[in-house]
């Protein structure tokens, strides 16, 4: 027993000496993903937003489902708000689920919308959360979810 005991701490020592994965680049990656997605949408280019995303992606709801639907659905909310901006004010952090799947974590701030009748909307800060994949070594969004920041 007490060599299968040593045993055990040995192992665990060892593979407490292992190196973590450098994951700098990858990180690095996924905020340049992200970076583009803000010039995308700040340009209102439909193109350039969906090729940051798989083609898979789904919204928060899962209601659409697909890049198409999804740049189609935003780039028509873009139209009926022309004066929409959004920011993202904060990062909290990225977190590796794999070695090709992380999450996103931020702070949005969406200002200069209105209602259906035209009225100015207060600004709102949301907390999200991007899925974020890697296929043939690009990072893209496969979904989003997000809730308002609260106070």
């Amino acid at each position: 027993m007490k060599k299968v005991l040593a045993l055990l701490i040995g192992i665990g020592v060892f593979l407490a000496s292992l190196p973590a994965a450098d994951r700098s680049a990858d990180e690095a990656a996924i905020r340049r993903a992200m970076d583009q997605m803000d010039e995308a949408y700040r340009l209102r280019d439909g193109e350039a937003f969906g090729q940051l995303m798989t083609e898979d992606f789904e919204n928060w709801l899962g209601t659409d489902k697909g890049r198409e639907v999804n740049v189609a659905a935003g780039m028509a909310q873009l139209k009926s708000q022309p004066g929409a901006q959004y920011k993202r004010s904060g990062e909290i952090g990225i977190v590796f689920v794999a070695a090709e799947v992380a999450l996103y974590k931020a702070y949005w701030e969406f200002s200069g919308m209105s209602d259906a009748r035209g009225k100015p909307v207060p600004p709102m800060k949301l907390l999200g959360a991007c899925v974020m994949v890697k296929r043939e070594g690009k990072w893209q969004m496969a979904a989003f979810f997000s809730r308002p920041a609260g106070k």
